[in-house]
C-alpha cells in the first residue's frame, strides 16, 4: 500500500519504533495512526513527537509481555508447592526389595497421668492407614507416668507410620468433639499439621536396618 505524505512518513517511522521495541502493534491500531496522519497532515516535526509517544507505548507493551512470561511460571510454581504442601511431598514411597528388621524405639511425650491409657499403633500400608484393619502392630499401656515407652518391629526400607493417643476414657477410639476435632491427646511420627488431619505423606518415615528412636510429642491436653 502507498500512502501520500506525510502518511508515508508517519508509517515508516511507526516501523521503524516497532522494530526497535521488538513488539508489533495490532493491525487495526497501525492502519488508524495511519490514517489520522493523513487526515490531520501533520509536518515531520509533529510526526517526530507523535513517533515518540508510540515508541513509548510500544516499550510498555513490551514490558508488560516480559513480566507476563515471568508472572505465569512463578504462579506454576507456587500453585505446584501449595499441592505438594497439601498432600505432601513425600509421593514416593520407599520400598526395599531385601529389606532388613528394623526396631522403632517409640518415646511418648506429655502424657497426663493417671488418666485412661496410651495406645500405639504401627501403620504400613497408605490405603488402610487409621483403619483398625490397617494396623500391623499395637500395644495398649496405663498412663502412670509422663511419658511411655513402646518398641514396634518394621522392615527397614519400607515407609511406615507411628500413631499414638491417650486413651482418657479407655473406650479404644480417640475422642473428638465439636467439627470431629480431638479432644484426646494425640500424635504421629514424621511431621502432622496440628491443625488438620493427619496425612499418610506427612507422618511417613523410613526406618534403616537396626534400631531407630522416635519421639513423638502428645499434642492437645487432657480435658
Amino acid at each position: 500500500m502507498t500512502f501520500s505524505y506525510p502518511a508515508a512518513e508517519f508509517y515508516d517511522s511507526l516501523s521503524q519504533c516497532q522494530r526497535r521495541s521488538g513488539v508489533a502493534l495490532p493491525a487495526e491500531a497501525t492502519r488508524r495512526r495511519i490514517e489520522e496522519a493523513a487526515l490531520s497532515n501533520e509536518t515531520s516535526q509533529s510526526i517526530e513527537c507523535r513517533e515518540g509517544r508510540w515508541r513509548k507505548e510500544c516499550s510498555v507493551i513490551a514490558a508488560r509481555g516480559r513480566a507476563a512470561c515471568l508472572v505465569l511460571p512463578i504462579r506454576v510454581l507456587i500453585l505446584a508447592m501449595a499441592i505438594m504442601t497439601h498432600f505432601g511431598c513425600h509421593c514416593a514411597e520407599t520400598v526395599v526389595a531385601d529389606s532388613a528388621p528394623a526396631t522403632l524405639h517409640v518415646t511418648v511425650l506429655g502424657i497426663a497421668p493417671g488418666r485412661g491409657v496410651i495406645r500405639c499403633a504401627l501403620y504400613e500400608d497408605r490405603a488402610t492407614f487409621l483403619k483398625p484393619a490397617g494396623i500391623s502392630e499395637g500395644f495398649t499401656i496405663p498412663a502412670s507416668t509422663e511419658r511411655a515407652e513402646f518398641e514396634l518391629r518394621a522392615q527397614s526400607g519400607r515407609t511406615v507410620v507411628v500413631s499414638v493417643f491417650q486413651d482418657l476414657d479407655s473406650d479404644k477410639e480417640l475422642g473428638r468433639g465439636a467439627m470431629g476435632i480431638p479432644n484426646e491427646p494425640w500424635g504421629f511420627s514424621g511431621h502432622p499439621s496440628p491443625i488438620g488431619p493427619p496425612s499418610w505423606s506427612a507422618c511417613a518415615i523410613v526406618p534403616t536396618a537396626g534400631d531407630n528412636r522416635l519421639e513423638i510429642q502428645l499434642i492437645g491436653k487432657a480435658r
